[in-house]
């Protein structure tokens, strides 16, 4: 059985060494471009709570998420839910920014179920609106052509796919 104080001084630890990392690269970034904010994946997630966000949230400009879903947890939304409403509070009175997020099958989960068809699996855009956590904007990029078919339709944009020819998705012209 670990001893419990030691996993805690090893987990303070790695947070503080990888703080200590980020800030010299953020110097380093400061010096080359200073008008352009510094930032870092925060993973605000059930399965990931390695770092001291509360130390980290002061350093970043401005404080980034990844939401993933999982696949095999059939109440994966409530804790993408929870996961929202902690990174908007390390925010503080600042806005977030959503870093990333799946919009299909990823290779680090076990089994990638299908989407149900007409809805978008892992975009928590919906679940959001009702939780009031949305963050006020998102990098949402992704490649011109759609590394899969099942990109396309979970991707708000007229970007030519490999099979859409670029017009919107039905459930997309809301």
């Amino acid at each position: 059985m670990p001893n419990p104080t030691h996993q805690l001084d090893w987990r303070r630890f790695c947070s503080d060494e990888l703080l200590s990392l980020y800030q010299a690269e953020r110097e380093v970034l400061r010096t080359a471009a200073p008008s352009i904010p510094a930032t870092t994946n925060f993973m605000v997630m059930y399965s990931f709570d390695a770092l001291d966000y509360w130390r980290w949230a002061p350093e970043l400009d401005v404080v980034s998420n990844d939401h993933y879903l999982r696949s095999t947890d059939p109440e994966s939304e409530i804790d993408l839910a929870l996961s929202g409403d902690l990174v908007r509070s390390l925010a503080g009175r600042r806005p977030w920014l959503l870093m990333e997020h799946s919009t299909g099958a990823v290779n680090w989960q076990p089994v990638n179920r299908a989407k149900r068809r007409g809805r978008c699996g892992a975009t928590p855009s919906p679940m959001w609106r009702a939780a009031r956590t949305a963050s006020p904007t998102s990098s949402g990029g992704r490649r011109r052509r759609a590394p899969s078919s099942g990109t396309r339709r979970c991707c708000r944009t007229r970007a030519r796919t490999a099979r859409s020819g670029g017009t919107w998705s039905p459930w997309a012209r809301t």
